[in-house]
């Protein structure tokens, strides 16, 4: 048993690479959660299982504890791990309790309090009585690596009858079909699958799905490799519109879409839509470049909101 550890700050700037050593020890999730409840995810939290394998024994599966960690959101190519025994601790059983006997004793301060300075939705400016329901603050870096994308677990708050996403990014590369983001899975599940694309002819694509239905959104020559975008997606009564840099460039006034039955993984960096409902499977696509403050709003922008999002300047408010 490994219990509740906590790294108050992870630091992937600095270098910084979380190292989980243990006898039949794997990784069984990646989640992330909101300490304040601001709608700003502000840390991970790693759930470690034990992997005895066939016949193991009676512990085979059982959970062993979490890490909860600060700072940076933390993903698979953060983590180094190691399963197999480790050896050189004692020579022998008899020399253990002496290895491993507290130098000193302290007083039990109880659970690890959230660093103080969480971070907040820096990047967005939404307008007055306009909400934040998810948002992964900062600068994400991707390369097209496997298990280099944040696979986010569904959030009740995700599921918005009306909405806008939001996020700033930059493609370093653009191969045939790089996703920027996808909630979605095989089939059109419940509806509200979505998932958005750079290709490398520069053309900007979304789909949406409603239980029955789909809508198919293009922008043709609207991205090249370098530049930086700031990209909306707002769906509600007046159908799906598709911004970037704040101008429409896509849109379908007549699809109903709304995340409400959308109970999947958010993938950023990546396409999830071959995956089997509520699983991370097949995550395809991957993208090079940077996302930036992705954030779900709880309303539907209008054209005269998408610009001042981006910026610091209230006054358009």
């Amino acid at each position: 048993m490994i219990g509740n550890d906590v790294i108050t700050d992870f630091n992937r700037g600095e270098g910084d690479r979380i190292i989980i050593e243990g006898h039949t020890t794997k990784i069984r999730s990646i989640s992330y959660g909101d300490a304040n409840s601001d709608g700003v995810m502000d840390h991970s939290v790693i759930q470690l299982y034990s992997d005895q394998g066939r016949g193991g024994g009676a512990h085979h599966m059982d959970e062993l504890g979490t890490i909860t960690v600060y700072g940076d959101l933390v993903r698979l190519t953060d983590i180094s791990t190691t399963s197999r025994p480790a050896y050189g601790i004692v020579e022998s059983i008899a020399d253990l309790n002496e290895a491993i006997q507290p130098i000193q004793i302290s007083e039990d301060r109880g659970p690890i309090a959230p660093p103080d300075n969480l971070p907040g939705l820096s990047g967005l400016t939404p307008p007055a009585g306009v909400n934040a329901v998810f948002s992964v603050p900062g600068q994400l870096e991707f390369e097209d690596v496997r298990n280099g994308q944040f696979a986010i677990p569904h959030q009740g708050a995700m599921q918005v009858d009306q909405g806008t996403i939001a996020f700033s990014f930059r493609a370093d590369t653009i191969s045939s079909y790089d996703a920027l983001f996808s909630k979605d899975a095989s089939g059109n599940g419940s509806g509200g699958h979505v998932t958005a694309f750079i290709k490398d002819d520069g053309t900007l694509k979304v789909r949406f799905q409603s239980s029955t239905d789909e809508t198919w959104l293009y922008a043709r020559d609207a991205v090249v490799a370098g530049q930086d975008y700031d990209f909306a997606l707002t769906f509600g009564d007046d159908g799906v519109v598709v911004y970037l840099n704040g101008q429409a460039v896509a849109s379908d006034a007549e699809f109903d879409a709304s995340l409400l039955g959308n109970q999947e993984y958010l993938i950023l960096g990546g396409n999830g839509w071959g995956s089997d409902a509520g699983e991370i499977g097949w995550i395809g696509n991957r993208f090079d470049g940077t996302i930036s403050d992705f954030t779900i709003l709880d309303q539907q922008l209008g054209a005269s909101q998408i610009t001042p999002l981006f910026t610091d300047d209230t006054a358009f408010y």
